[in-house]
């Protein structure tokens, strides 16, 4: 068998890239088809931004000496 008929292949696309199936050959011969569903924000909510970008903006914090 071809490494070319091995390569993995997108065999179907929805939802502007929301569901993938991938589909491959094994060395066996056997077919493997997987279905990926985009998992996650495409827009997080505004809070978890300003969540986020407070926490970041803290930033490390340095203690010099004997601590307690």
């Amino acid at each position: 068998m071809k490494i070319t008929e091995r390569k993995p292949t997108v065999s179907n696309w929805e939802q502007d890239g929301e569901f993938i199936q991938v589909a491959f050959v094994r060395d066996n011969g056997e077919r493997v088809t997987a279905l990926y569903q985009r998992w996650g924000w495409v827009q997080p909510p505004s809070k978890v931004i300003k969540d986020t970008l407070n926490t970041l903006g803290k930033g490390p914090r340095r203690v010099v000496g004997r601590q307690g």
